[in-house]
């Protein structure tokens, strides 16, 4: 007897029946006329897929928050020096002020 092969959107199709319109297991293999043997193998690839997907999806995320809290951390820092007061300079107590607008001049 020949084996039989499958396509990718086959194994997909059939993957969704299970996980997405709720079918059981067994249902789905009488359906689509296969093994559920064969089907719980494509449910496993599937979730194992999925998990490696996830996984690197989260180590993605991970990069990307620790690298906008490094600028939040920065531009913070960054603000915050700019929001400080420049000091000035302070007039010295022996400086003669001319105030041309006055009456008691110097």
């Amino acid at each position: 007897m020949k084996r039989r092969t499958f396509t990718p959107e086959f194994k997909r199709s059939a993957v969704s029946l299970v996980i997405d319109q709720s079918y059981s297991r067994q249902q789905a293999a009488e359906n689509l006329n296969i093994a559920v043997s064969t089907l719980d193998n494509w449910l496993q690839q599937h979730r194992r897929s999925n998990g490696a997907a996830h996984t690197d999806e989260q180590v993605d995320l991970k990069k990307r928050t620790a690298e906008l809290e490094r600028q939040v951390k920065q531009l913070t820092m960054e603000r915050d020096i700019l929001k400080k007061r420049r000091r000035t300079l302070r007039r010295i107590s022996c400086e003669v002020r001319l105030d041309r607008g006055t009456s008691n001049g110097v």
